[in-house]
């Protein structure tokens, strides 16, 4: 320890941890340490780049490791390790609680969903027509910020730039010009979450404008995947690829799919992390059985990609006159009819996966003695073996909590529970391929807590998300 260190050298909140009860010796072992600790975390990043936990570790919105405050890394550090050990105990039960209105009325208010975001409470509120940033905590509840009109997709997709800023991907129809429809991809800044409260601001709006239908997008940048589905509202399904680098566009064909038939018919499209493999699933009628079918596919674009056909966009606005189409075909490299399986068969999801491992699929079977089919499996594709798992209890199209490159925690509504009910939650992490089980339980001491159902989990941060009944 150098010489001219004293106790005002600390970071303020061991300040209040020396000011307690401590012996002479409490105080010199506790100032070695925590300058020897503060010291290496301000002179550099080597202590935090190499913890194995530092993906999963709670920091302020829109920050990662390298841009947050030095003097905030030991209190993060010391809340993360504290919660990861109330989560690990059988029956942890919650500490506190925090009631918030939303929706207006009982229906409003069933067709709200919650996404969590990365900060400290802040979350996105989605309705039936747009969507706001709130925060659930004391004092901030009254602030907002309003995403817009016309969000129609189910997921909203997240990505921390860091510095207070994050990324949302949303689509929607464009309610200036009803014949069209908008991707955008808002740069949101978060404010400081100690100082007074005060709403996020849009900072940065980039958008695409297509004549074309969006029911399903995925933005890995510079590529962004366009689905559209038939419904009775729509006859028109296509699957699109889009540089908005190049601004250079392309019909994807899907090799055996007819899109004016009746079946096969396209169900959902995705890119894959790297951007780089196209998942598609289909539908058609198995010509022997009859039955209905469902068959996932992985492909490769159909094209070769150069280093200016990934680098990333930092700016786009896009017309429907500025892009030039084009047509190709999908590389399919794998191609698999989703069975349907017997829920004593399927395995549960285990601990870990590899890295490379690609989701494909979630599907759900009938849950024994009853009528509804709520218990869900995933598909994976992990070094070319085709894997399947039981994952997670829950209703409509997500199959599990997913804590993913963002930090984004979100479900689906499971069930009405009591209050001392266990809650069994399995929370997989997209980026690690790793599994964690929690056994939660909300205490009678809460106040006005009759039944509840769980919307997500932010195990980073020990906050279970539920709606009161």
């Amino acid at each position: 320890m150098e010489a001219k260190t004293t106790l005002l050298n600390l970071p303020p909140e061991i300040t209040s941890i020396i000011l307690r009860d401590a012996t002479l010796a409490d105080l010199v072992n506790l100032t070695q340490t925590c300058y020897q600790f503060y010291h290496k975390g301000k002179t550099s990043r080597e202590f935090w780049t190499q913890a194995t936990d530092i993906d999963s570790m709670a920091l302020p919105t829109g920050h990662t490791i390298k841009t947050i405050q030095v003097d905030r890394l030991s209190s993060l550090a010391a809340r993360f390790v504290s919660v990861s050990l109330a989560l690990n105990v059988d029956g942890a039960k919650t500490k506190s609680a925090l009631h918030y209105a939303h929706g207006v009325g009982v229906t409003n208010v069933e067709n709200v969903d919650v996404h969590t975001l990365p900060g400290d409470s802040w979350y996105i509120e989605r309705g039936m027509d747009r969507a706001s940033i709130k925060r659930a905590r004391p004092g901030w509840t009254h602030v907002s910020c309003d995403l817009g009109q016309g969000t129609i997709s189910s997921k909203i997709d997240t990505a921390v730039l860091g510095g207070g800023y994050v990324m949302l991907h949303m689509a929607s129809k464009d309610h200036q010009n009803l014949s069209n429809w908008i991707f955008r991809a808002l740069t949101v800044a978060f404010p400081d979450e100690r100082e007074q409260p005060a709403a996020p601001v849009i900072k940065h709006e980039q958008r695409v404008v297509l004549s074309h239908p969006i029911h399903q997008a995925t933005f890995r940048n510079p590529f962004l995947l366009i689905c559209a589905v038939r419904s009775f509202a729509n006859r028109e399904e296509s699957l699109r690829l889009l540089n908005v680098k190049t601004k250079c566009g392309v019909l994807l064909r899907i090799p055996g799919l007819n899109f004016p038939a009746p079946l096969p018919t396209l169900t959902e499209a995705s890119l894959s992390k790297d951007g780089r493999k196209v998942v598609v699933v289909t539908r058609d009628v198995d010509q022997e059985t009859q039955n209905m079918i469902q068959i996932v596919n992985v492909a490769d674009l159909p094209f070769n990609l150069s280093d200016l056909d990934v680098a990333e966009s930092q700016d786009f606005d896009i017309k429907p006159s500025d892009v030039e189409w084009t047509e190709g075909e999908l590389k399919i490299t794998h191609s698999y009819i989703i069975p349907q399986w017997s829920q004593d068969n399927i395995p549960k999801l285990p601990s870990s996966l590899s890295k490379g491992a690609l989701h494909l699929y979630s599907f759900r079977f009938p849950q024994r003695f009853s009528r509804h089919p709520v218990h869900f499996g995933s598909v994976y594709l992990c070094d070319d073996n085709l894997l399947t798992f039981v994952t997670h209890e829950a209703l409509r199209e997500t199959h599990i909590l997913d804590a993913t490159d963002s930090q984004l925690s979100r479900c689906m509504p499971i069930r009405w529970r009591k209050p001392g009910d266990l809650l069994a939650i399995s929370v997989l992490d997209t980026r690690t391929k790793k599994l964690a089980d929690y056994r939660l339980e909300v205490p009678d001491a809460i106040f006005d807590i009759d039944e509840y159902e769980v919307f997500g989990l932010d195990p980073s941060r020990g906050r279970l998300w539920m709606r009161l009944k």
